[in-house]
Order: structure tokens, then sequence, then C-alpha cells
């Protein structure tokens, strides 16, 4: 996958790759900070969202959230993909308004639609010195609009329904204060347990982890690239007892806070 493309408040891309071949191996990494990763994969492969873990065939299609660790891969046999790293405010919107399903695989009938977007993208990000970045949105939306219909004719999930999907932007916008899940439940209007069950068919996590997930992420984001301490990251994100926000920090990410900050560049 190409490194860092383009970077835009709107639309940031990652990366993009298309038939991209691996020999046996299961991949296992984390994402860039507010990365969604859409995939396709063209073989048999192993995905794995959490606890839970799927058997992909020919043409399925998932999407990684931000902050959830990306495990996918065949142990036995070479295996190929074709995927968009992406981040920006038209990426979480898009995603909201056409119901996407996350971190739950589907199958994508038309999956050579969504090959020639990409190659429409990477034309575009390779082929000027200034990329347009209106045709790149649009490229973008096209695409977006594309995988909701697909997933329409396919009959094998239904898109989340808008309450669910504007939940996640509420939680995201929202990780400072406290979340009990009465709250959370009441903004959906349905019961504790009922909100659990589906957050976790929704979103492929239980809410409680999700809410984790998201402020580690963001806290890395602060201490890495704009230049807060510890103790500053920790309440930025819900935590006001510092050592206790380093202990779930290093349990997310492997590393302190502490070291994470004095690792990172510049």
């Amino acid at each position: 996958m190409n490194p860092a493309l383009m970077a835009d408040p709107e639309l940031g891309i990652i990366g993009v790759a298309v038939h991209d071949r691996f020999e046996p191996r299961t991949l296992d990494y984390r994402g860039r900070e507010g990365e969604h990763l859409f995939m396709l994969f063209h073989g048999a492969a192993q995905i794995t969202f959490g606890e839970r873990t799927f058997a992909a065939k020919p043409n399925t299609f998932c999407i990684w959230v931000p902050g959830i660790q990306r495990r996918f891969g065949n142990a036995e046999q070479p295996f190929s993909v074709s995927q968009l790293a992406c981040r920006g405010k038209l990426v979480e919107r898009s995603v909201v308004s056409e119901g996407l399903p996350l971190m739950q695989p589907f199958a994508l009938p038309t999956a050579s639609r969504f090959e020639t977007q990409l190659g429409q993208l990477y034309d575009e990000l390779v082929s000027y010195r200034q990329p347009n970045p209106e045709i790149l949105c649009n490229t973008f939306r096209n695409l977006v609009i594309d995988l909701g219909r697909s997933l329409d004719a396919s009959g094998t999930h239904g898109r989340i329904p808008p309450r669910w999907a504007g939940i996640r932007q509420f939680i995201g916008a929202k990780l400072r204060k406290r979340l009990p899940l009465k709250r959370l439940a009441r903004k959906t209007g349905v019961s504790v347990p009922h909100f659990c069950a589906q957050f976790r068919k929704y979103f492929g996590v239980p809410p409680g982890e999700y809410i984790i997930l998201l402020r580690m992420q963001h806290a890395a984001h602060l201490l890495r690239d704009e230049g807060y301490n510890v103790t500053e990251a920790g309440r930025a994100v819900g935590y006001e007892d510092p050592f206790y926000f380093s202990k779930v920090f290093k349990k997310h990410h492997g590393i302190s806070p502490r070291a994470f900050r004095k690792a990172a560049p510049g």
C-alpha cells in the first residue's frame, strides 16, 4: 500500500492498493490515527475483529474503523486484497450517511466497480503534481454510494440504521465525558441490554471496549502529534488519574504513554 498519498482535513488518503498480493501469512497491526480501512478480499482468508473470526470467501468486503486492531490473512496460501486507507470528515460523514456495516464482513457482488474507483483515486493522486481535491472527494463519495447499493443488492447484510450510526459519532465527540451505558441506551431509545446487543451487532465490539479503543487512539495522537504530557492526554480522554490512564494505555498500545511520547518523532 502506498504511504501518505494525500493529507487533507476533508479527505486524507493514506494508501491505495489494487490486487495487493501477500505470501501465506497473517497480518496483525493497528491503523493510524483516525484511519478507516476499506478492504476487498479476492480469495479465501481469515478476518478477526476482537474475539470474532470470520472465514472470508472471494469478494468479501469489510471496513475497519479507527483504533481497531487489524488481523487478517491466510497462513496456508497466498492471498490478495484491494484496499483504501483514509481518514477525514468526509469519510466519517459518508460511512454514517450510507449506513455501511463496520467490522462486519459482507459479500460485494460488484467488486470490479470498487477496483475501478480505487484506480481512479490512484491515477489522480500520482498523475498530477497537485491532485484535485474535488475530484478525489467526488470519486470517494461515488465509491461509498456504490458500496451501499451493492450491500442492498447482496441481501446478506443490512445497513446500519441512522440512530446507530449517529451514536458512534456521539461517542467520538464525548471522549472526555463519562459515557454510562444508560445514557447511550437512552439516546437510541432502547434498554441497556438491547443497546449492548445491537451495538455489538453493528460495530463488532461491546460499547465499553469501543469507547476505550477510541480514547486510547486519541490519546496516542495527543501525545505524538500535539505535544501533550501524560497527565494532559489522560484528562483529555476522560482519565483524571494519570496512573490508571498509563495502565490502560500500556495494555492497549503495549508501551507506557511516557515512553510512547518520548519515542515520537520531533
